[in-house]
């Protein structure tokens, strides 16, 4: 017999994977709704057996989408752990409106870890980046433990109100700020099966979530390079057929020192290379990631270094080049130019490539010769 293959990652963090609910899930979600906060807190989900989750998880299966839905929460190594939400917020009778909320709840055998924050920190963020400008969450006034996570994860204390679920809740919130979001996606033109996606928030640099699909493997991956255009941390999470891997890169900014932990599962292609940084010493120059194949993280030099106005310099840098599907890490030099507004010259100092770079005002790229090509028009906020 086949074994059971999960649900590819969706959304990934230092710790966490967000995936999808699937059938083989229903003894996991028939536990998770027995913690006794669950008839505590939320009596209306108490599950008197498999039935009841199976038409959670059906339920689950239908709403999920982008940024929105009912996700499995697991480790790295596939344990699933919890759930998360972020869906349209029910109001109370003669209350109305659009707003959307995030909760999370997780398992007895994993409280106390930090589990819930990181998840929901996860998910606010992904959820802003899609195009949200507010959030909300909703918690029971004696639920002390929710209202900590809410208060961790950057939510604001908004008191008590009556407008939601026909009972008196307290009120959290978080918002955009000064940050807006772009959705983009890209087609391969190298490989037209692969398909790059990515949710981002611009304010004085980026954090990204975003997945790339082909036919042998799909992926999830987080981008943090909020400090002016540098690379903090990226959290990769890859899925083929038999086995998986993950990837945490950090990059130190007092010591400019890159690390990286991964985790490997199932038996992947032999010629695939084992993941993580392969000569730590050969980054030292490096302030960016370059996920191997996807668009996105060219933004980060094109940004920090202004090649959009500043065309009379060229650039030599040294990426922390990540390889797809391997999640190894290695130097790559690359070089950028400034042509104008609308074109950076990129080169490689791998291979014997220069290709100039279509870009738009916010420096992420339209097209990309010979790799991808910008597929949608995309919604900024």
């Amino acid at each position: 017999m086949a074994s059971h293959v999960a649900p590819p990652p969706e959304y990934v963090s230092d710790r966490l994977i967000l995936r999808r609910f699937d059938d083989d899930d229903v003894e996991f979600v028939l536990g998770l709704h027995a913690h006794p906060g669950i008839a505590r807190f939320i009596p209306s989900a108490v599950m008197s057996g498999t039935e009841d989750a199976q038409v959670w998880i059906a339920a689950a299966q239908k709403m999920s989408g982008h940024a929105r839905g009912r996700w499995c929460v697991t480790l790295h190594d596939g344990t699933p752990i919890g759930a998360v939400i972020a869906k349209p917020i029910p109001y109370s009778a003669g209350e109305s409106g659009e707003e959307v909320e995030i909760g999370w709840r997780f398992h007895l055998d994993f409280g106390g870890r930090g589990y819930a924050t990181e998840a929901g920190e996860l998910i606010l963020a992904a959820c802003l980046a899609s195009g949200l400008d507010r959030v909300i969450a909703v918690v029971d006034a004696e639920n002390v433990a929710s209202q900590a996570v809410c208060r961790r994860i950057g939510m604001t204390a908004l008191g008590e109100t009556t407008k939601y679920y026909d009972q008196p809740l307290l009120a959290f919130e978080a918002g955009a700020a000064d940050a807006r979001s772009r959705q983009v996606s890209w087609a391969g033109v190298d490989d037209p099966t692969r398909r790059d996606s990515a949710d981002v928030r611009l304010d004085d640099g980026l954090r990204a979530f975003g997945r790339q699909i082909t036919d042998d493997y799909a992926a999830a991956w987080t981008v943090d390079a909020r400090d002016g255009w540098i690379t903090r941390t990226v959290a990769v999470a890859v899925q083929g057929r038999g086995w998986a891997r993950t990837l945490i890169l950090n990059r130190d900014s007092d010591t400019g020192r890159w690390t990286s932990a991964t985790h490997e599962r199932g038996a992947p292609p032999t010629s695939l290379p084992r993941p993580g940084i392969v000569d730590a010493d050969a980054l030292d120059e490096a302030l960016d990631c370059d996920l191997g194949m996807c668009p996105l993280t060219n933004t980060m030099p094109i940004r920090r270094l202004g090649v959009q106005t500043d065309t009379a310099a060229e650039h030599s840098l040294t990426m922390a080049w990540i390889d797809m599907p391997s999640l190894e890490v290695i130097a790559g030099p690359q070089i950028y130019t400034g042509i104008d507004a609308d074109y950076v010259r990129y080169t490689s100092g791998t291979r014997d490539f220069t290709a100039e770079l279509t870009v738009d005002e916010d420096g992420l790229v339209i097209d990309y010769p010979q790799l991808a090509e910008r597929t949608a028009v995309d919604r900024p906020v």
